[in-house]
């Protein structure tokens, strides 16, 4: 049979590689008909046989094993040739294609030549078959599967050695392959691990980190108020509750508000869905055992790759501490500022209190002792002591009084006042005073110190009105920076503590605030000044100490007074002179005070007792009397504080010139003109503003007949 009459159908999907195809075959003079897909190519099979036929193995519908595999199963067309057309020529296409009975297998791309001269051998082995010269079917195991061949020998031993070199060598490159991907799973298993102990160490650091840091860490959901997400472990001992009841309870957050702070949080907190900045707040929340826990918020929201919110991140720091450090800070400024202000009026309040003594005592001796205005005069005195008493109090607050500093056995005032305090009490109070061994001495005034004591009694009592216990301490502390830390207005050092506990009804937060405020006062009207633990306070600050108070509502009340401890032995207590009546005297008096109505009224009482005045506004002035007078100047009497100069100053320059003149000081307080804080120094002889004739005429008297300045 020539190549004219053969008939090739050639299948492929695509129509360019068809015609590439087609032209060769017909050019060689085959006749060719095409097929696009296999479904197509297996109708026109069955409807005309061709004498052979070349698929392509991809195509859409049917693919090329297919359709050779419903070509070999027909035993009406099983005889005809199936050339598979195939880009790869891999061990499986080939398995695969004996599998289905295919013939040949023609690798794309191919040459013309290499493309005929295949095609004219399959029509050879066509042609042998037909006479006879070879027609064996055999079985072949190939990849482990048993396919039988039908073809003559040569085409049978070319597919065979083609797969079988085909198959070594891919099974060669499939045994490297195996090998290097079991080496890339080692490895990459390697790097699994590796990573996986990195991440996990990665997220111990960040629990760590986050469970160690002073602050409680959270998240919440940006769509649902209150509902917490994540919140870190901190906040059960910070709030009380466990992380547990946070997660669940949606409303927690909103009931541990601080009532007053409520509004203000929520509404910051529902301000973070429209904005992209950090908001930061302090407020209160209430812990489950209902104290108040000052925080401060730090929050933003975190939106996704979309846009809209994820969360709500933001950490919350306990700011308790500073909060009433700052509190503490301001009420002692704020008492500083009060004690500035009730020591200057103090002060001039007592030059005026002095000349209305004075004069009201001055137009008491001028009128019959039963004159009717008697009465009136003696009222008038008698407020003005009431008065005078008020303000060595506001000078006590403010730090302004005269104290006479010596050092003190702190057991042995304690024993003294024991005494007193027995009969202030009451019968239904129980004293209990504890005094540790091997006390410390202080350096204080010991009446200040003792007015302390008496003064917190009181209030102790007040405040047991069914009666309880009143507790005294004393012992040794150390006071570090910790403590000073943690106590504003503290400073380290050591100390002897003084400590008075009562079991009374005790304080709220709001009273604590307020207790040290001159005038302030939890008692009905009338029932006190107001000045107790004003006086208290200004006492102890003045003699470089520091107070401390403790109290709840019915769980009564603790002070501790804190003094400096000294190392020097207590000195002895002077014991009190008899204080004679005023008698009058003849010596020159030079007297100098800037209260030109407070001079005139000191000049009449002492020139009414027979004494020789001479009298100057300031220390300059003096002076220059001092230096114009020819006779003797037997005593100075000066105010400390004056203006160009101060007493003190007055007194050590009138001295160069007249070293036998006596000092007198005269204040209602010293302001840095005897010594720093209001301190008298040693052996001087001082008038305590205001006073009466009396208490001039002893104080003139005993400042005269003292010995002389040197000896």
């Amino acid at each position: 049979m020539t190549a004219g009459e053969r008939r090739i159908l050639v299948v492929e999907d695509s129509a360019t590689q068809a015609q590439r195809v087609q032209i060769v075959l017909e050019e060689a003079g085959y006749r060719v008909e095409l097929a696009f897909n296999g479904r197509e190519g297996l109708a026109r099979v069955r409807a005309s046989p061709p004498d052979m036929i070349m698929s392509d193995v991809v195509m859409p519908e049917m693919d090329g094993f297919a359709f050779c595999q419903a070509v070999k199963s027909d035993p009406a067309l099983r005889r005809i040739p199936f050339a598979l057309l195939t880009s790869q020529r891999s061990p499986r296409d080939i398995v695969r294609g004996l599998e289905v009975g295919a013939d040949n297998f023609i690798t794309k791309p191919f040459e013309d030549a290499e493309l005929l001269a295949r095609v004219a051998r399959i029509f050879e082995n066509l042609d042998r078959r037909r006479r006879g010269g070879l027609d064996m079917e055999m079985t072949v195991r190939v990849a482990g599967r048993e396919i039988v061949v039908n073809a003559d020998r040569e085409q049978m031993i070319e597919l065979l050695f083609a797969t079988s070199e085909d198959l070594a060598v891919s099974n060669r490159l499939l045994e490297q392959v195996k090998l290097q991907l079991q080496e890339q799973a080692r490895e990459l298993e390697r790097k699994v691990e590796e990573r996986t102990r990195e991440l996990r160490a990665a997220e111990e650091r960040y629990r760590q980190l986050v469970e160690q840091a002073p602050a409680v860490i959270y998240m919440t959901d940006p769509g649902e108020a209150g509902r917490v997400l994540y919140v870190s472990p901190q906040v059960e001992p910070l709030l009380g509750y466990a992380v547990a009841e946070w997660l669940a309870d949606p409303g927690l957050l909103s009931r541990a508000l601080h009532p007053d702070d409520r509004e203000l949080a929520l509404a910051e907190f529902a301000s973070l869905r429209q904005t992209v900045r950090t908001v930061s707040l302090e407020f209160r929340l209430l812990h489950r055992d209902g104290h108040v826990v000052w925080v401060r918020d730090e929050s933003h929201i975190i939106h996704g790759e979309g846009g809209d919110p994820l969360y709500i991140q933001g950490f919350l720091l306990d700011v308790t501490e500073r909060r009433q450090l700052e509190e503490r800070l301001n009420l002692s400024q704020k008492l500083d500022a009060v004690g500035r202000l009730a020591g200057g009026i103090a002060h001039d309040f007592n030059n005026l209190l002095g000349v209305i003594t004075g004069f009201g005592e001055l137009a008491g001796r001028e009128l019959p002792a039963e004159h009717p205005v008697q009465a009136r005069l003696e009222q008038v005195l008698g407020a003005t002591r009431r008065a005078a008493e008020l303000t060595r109090q506001l000078l006590a607050f403010s730090r302004k009084q005269v104290m006479q500093p010596r050092v003190l056995d702190m057991g042995a005032v304690l024993a003294e006042v024991e005494k007193i305090l027995r009969r202030l009490i009451g019968d239904d109070v129980v004293l209990v005073v504890r005094n540790a061994p091997g006390l410390g001495n202080v350096r204080a005034d010991p009446s200040q110190v003792e007015q302390v004591i008496l003064n917190l009694a009181v209030n102790a009592r007040d405040a047991m009105p069914q009666g309880g216990t009143l507790t005294l301490e004393t012992s040794n502390v150390e006071l570090d920076q910790d403590y000073v830390r943690h106590h504003a207005g503290g400073v380290a050092g050591r100390y002897v503590m003084l400590a008075v506990s009562d079991t009374g009804i005790g304080m709220d937060d709001r009273t604590q605030a307020r207790i040290f405020e001159p005038f302030f006062t939890t008692k009905p009207e009338g029932k006190g000044t107001g000045l107790g633990l004003a006086t208290v306070y200004g006492i102890v600050k003045q003699s470089a100490g520091h107070i401390w108070v403790y109290s709840e509502p019915d769980h009564g009340t603790t002070f501790k007074i804190y003094l400096p401890r000294v190392d020097a032995p207590a000195d002895e207590v002077p014991a009190a002179p008899a204080r004679a009546a005023p008698s009058h005297g003849t010596e020159t008096i030079l007297l100098v005070e800037d209260q030109e109505a407070l001079r005139a009224m000191i000049r009449e009482l002492l020139e009414e007792q027979g004494y020789t005045v001479l009298e100057a506004e300031d220390g300059p002035g003096a002076l220059e009397i001092a230096r114009k007078h020819l006779g003797v100047i037997h005593l100075l009497l000066t105010d400390v504080v004056m203006p160009r100069m101060s007493g003190r100053e007055l007194a050590e320059r009138l001295a160069l010139e007249r070293p036998e003149c006596r000092a007198l000081y005269m204040s209602g307080y010293s302001n840095g003109a005897i010594s720093d804080r209001g301190m008298l120094l040693e052996g001087t002889a001082l008038l305590e503003k205001p006073f009466t004739s009396q208490g001039l005429g002893i104080a003139v008297r005993e400042a005269l007949d003292a010995p002389p300045p040197g000896a």
